[in-house]
């Protein structure tokens, strides 16, 4: 499964490009390698975007590759391609065999994660350090000590250093620690209790101290207060909370790749299951697992929360919770509960969704006990024996697939959608290069951080704040570019571009292309059909020759 995984995240490397604005924040900030500072040397600019961790890889990638888009992507696709066997380990050790290779498999196929493994974001790498975390949050409850209590404080530090919200691993181990504590205080175990809570404050210490050099340099770059109010900005309340959950499942919905590839990734899930575990009840069961598995994979797609908190009713119900499993519940339930909060981006659920895989993964080996339970306990002949575990199947499987399909029928969106080209960008900056006279001094910009980064090799870029302040500035040596994606299709800003041309020659029109998780980010409504255009053109202009009216 990581190698299927791999070839996807990798498909037609050589036409991926930088495209949403945030990527060309990190892959400019990977120049710090070329900084004779090095990575004190970081542009601070990244600060409001993301701590360090991601930019760092990129300018290691651009150590050994070259600086280019290519190298900036190719970190995730690695670290998208390595969070396959770390979700599988976490399966694994959560709920035993087959588990993991189920949700593997999960992982490989699921559309979110190829998307955003194919960009260069930081959410790829995030995740992979965060499910590190995680899994190692898991190995200290089970039996605190001093190794266990450094590997899980230096691995919380490190997921912080990728994302801010790095803490909640740490937090929702606080939180098991926290229902631990008293199930230890009515048994009288002082000695563990002591273990659990002094072994984690070394971990959360440790933590503290891997994150603390970018307290600091935060510090020196405006304050952490201020980086604190500028992520408040994004915060919604409890107004806001249904409508950004809605849209947010909206958006992985529309990132899922379709029917096609959420039935491949249930039988991928199921097949996995079935040759790392094996099922007992010959043909007939396996048949019926591998229809039922994809028929809720499929239906996850639509209505996987709801699913999965059938799953948590039935846990509590039917099982006692352990440390590691209670773990997964709580960070589900913490990030279901904390992510609607936040605008609506779509990679924002990755976290969400990577906890969905591993416990989606547990309720197939729990089904597939049942299964083996009704195909041991059926009568050998007739009706009532094979005949039935399959007309049973084949029942759950035709009404999720059913309600899945008319669910997509009118906003599906493939495969092929997530593997769609994104260089269209780096094309145009080419044909602008090709247009731009060989003596410009500078070419003023208002356009995504992107194409600043194709640009600044070719030609001297002077990126502007306003669209006021670049079409009123300018001689007759600097031409301008402005980015259709960045201006507001506002009536001024309209009647401003059209007075453009009372001091602005207009020369060319190159037509760009947003990919599909771009457009979520700029207009979250695009998952449920909003009016936003994914195409964006990039407009030339030169100054009017003197005596031109």
């Amino acid at each position: 499964m990581t190698v299927i995984g791999g070839m996807l995240r990798l498909w037609a490397l050589g036409r991926l490009g930088l495209v949403h604005f945030d990527e060309g924040i990190y892959a400019m900030a990977g120049g710090w390698i070329q900084s004779p500072r090095g990575i004190a040397g970081l542009d601070p600019t990244v600060v409001a975007y993301a701590p360090p961790g991601f930019p760092f890889l990129v300018g290691l990638a651009y150590g050994l590759l070259g600086r280019g888009d290519v190298a900036a992507i190719l970190v995730s696709i690695v670290a998208g391609t390595l969070t396959i066997p770390i979700v599988g380990w976490l399966g694994w050790r959560t709920f035993g065999r087959g588990v993991g290779a189920s949700a593997a498999a999960l992982c490989a196929l699921a559309g979110p994660h190829i998307a955003f493994s194919r960009m260069a974001l930081t959410d790829a790498s995030f995740l992979l350090a965060w499910l590190v975390a995680i899994g190692l949050g898991q190995r200290f409850l089970e039996r605190p000590g001093p190794a266990r209590a450094l590997a899980f404080g230096l691995a919380v530090g490190m997921a912080q250093l990728f994302k801010y919200n790095g803490w909640i691993a740490g937090a929702a181990v606080a939180a098991v620690a926290v229902l631990l504590t008293q199930k230890l205080a009515r048994a009288c175990d002082r000695a563990a209790w002591l273990r659990l809570w002094g072994w984690g404050f070394v971990a959360a210490a440790l933590a503290a101290v891997v994150y603390w050099p970018w307290f600091q340099f935060v510090q020196e770059h405006g304050g952490y207060a201020g980086l604190l109010a500028h992520q408040r900005g994004y915060m919604g309340g409890l107004a806001s909370w249904p409508g950004y959950a809605v849209i947010q499942l909206r958006q992985n919905q529309a990132l899922s790749g379709g029917p096609g590839l959420l039935l491949a990734s249930g039988l991928a899930a199921a097949v996995a299951m079935l040759a790392s575990r094996g099922i007992r009840g010959g043909a007939v069961a396996a048949i019926a697992f591998a229809m039922i598995i994809s028929a809720l994979v499929l239906a996850f797609g639509v209505l996987f929360a709801a699913l999965l908190a059938a799953w948590f009713v039935a846990v509590g119900l039917h099982r006692p919770l352990d440390r590691r499993v209670g773990l997964l519940i709580v960070a589900w339930v913490g990030l279901a509960v904390l992510t609607p909060f936040y605008h609506p981006y779509a990679r924002l659920m990755l976290p969400f969704l990577s906890i969905s895989w591993v416990l989606a993964a547990g309720l197939f080996v729990r089904l597939g006990q049942g299964i083996e339970r009704t195909t041991a306990t059926a009568k050998p002949r007739g009706i009532g024996g094979p005949a039935k575990v399959l007309f049973a199947a084949a029942a759950l499987w035709i009404l999720p697939t059913l309600l899945a399909l008319t669910a997509y029928w009118e906003n599906s969106r493939g495969l092929a959608k997530l593997l769609e080209p994104s260089d269209s960008l780096r094309l145009a900056c080419r044909k602008i290069t090709s247009i731009l006279p060989k003596n410009l001094e500078s070419l003023r910009l208002l356009a995504r951080p992107p194409v600043t980064f194709y640009l600044s090799g070719a030609v001297a870029v002077s990126p502007q704040p306003t669209l006021e302040r670049l079409l009123e500035g300018g001689d007759a040596n600097s031409w301008s570019l402005i980015d259709g994606a960045m201006i507001e299709q506002s009536g001024e800003e309209r009647r401003r571009l059209a007075g453009a041309r009372v001091r602005w020659d207009f020369v060319r029109e190159v037509p760009t292309t947003m990919n599909l998780p771009t457009l979520l980010d700029v207009d979250p409504g695009a998952a449920t059909g909003g009016n936003r255009s994914p195409t964006a053109a990039l407009l030339l202009f030169r100054p009017k020759r003197t005596g031109a009216r």
